[in-house]
């Protein structure tokens, strides 16, 4: 289910809607190409209470899962490290931060949109997006298959992922701003002719090709 970004007026504010709003604000901040450090510090305070509150209200393995992998992968320390330092200074009044990879912000809101979407199971519009563009861009890393199986888009599929792993960091996210808006645009329509097509008999591959004629 796909549900709603419109934001919850009511005076109570739960842990999760408290989550959503700030994971929210840190895509937002990201498509738009924010400061990197508030976006890193609002994703992974939405990470922190979707980790904590899957271990209370999940109904699967998969929260313990994504902490696992973290682990093993060496950014659980990183990233705790960064959300300390950007937090606390009882300790430290001078230390500094000598290193940051805004890649790994990427990574924690989209571990954050994994963890939203199996706990709640529904994806707001700005998830959705944040997921699309990770996907479309990264297939070959997370070893996603190629949907559409027309062999000439399908090789541009791959030169266009090849381009932007290699652009500049500007080009790089003009792209992704235009991907977002795009979607926000048109997710509905799209979303109601898929329906349409399937509605009709006819299969993923017929309906792809039936956009790009339209292009």
């Amino acid at each position: 289910m796909v549900e709603s970004d419109v934001q919850s007026t009511n005076s109570g504010i739960s842990k999760i809607d408290a989550a959503r709003r700030q994971l929210y604000t840190a895509i937002e901040l990201w498509f738009t190409d924010g400061d990197g450090l508030s976006t890193f510090t609002l994703a992974y305070a939405s990470f922190k209470l979707l980790g904590n509150l899957y271990a209370h209200q999940g109904t699967d393995e998969f929260g313990k899962a994504i902490d696992q992998l973290t682990k093993e992968k060496g950014a659980h320390k990183s990233m705790a490290r960064i959300a300390n330092f950007l937090k606390h200074a009882d300790r430290d009044p001078d230390d500094s931060l000598s290193f940051f990879q805004p890649a790994l912000t990427v990574t924690v809101i989209g571990l954050s949109t994994l963890l939203y979407k199996n706990l709640k199971n529904s994806f707001s519009l700005r998830m959705q997006a944040f997921d699309s563009w990770t996907e479309a861009t990264a297939a070959d890393e997370l070893g996603i298959p190629e949907t559409d199986q027309n062999a000439e888009r399908a090789a541009i599929n791959t030169r266009v992922r090849e381009l932007l792993r290699h652009a500049p960091r500007e080009h790089y996210m003009r792209s992704a701003l235009e991907h977002y808006k795009y979607l926000l645009a048109n997710r509905d329509r799209l979303t109601a002719a898929l329906n349409e097509a399937i509605a009709q008999g006819k299969s993923l591959q017929e309906f792809l090709d039936s956009q790009y004629k339209k292009f």
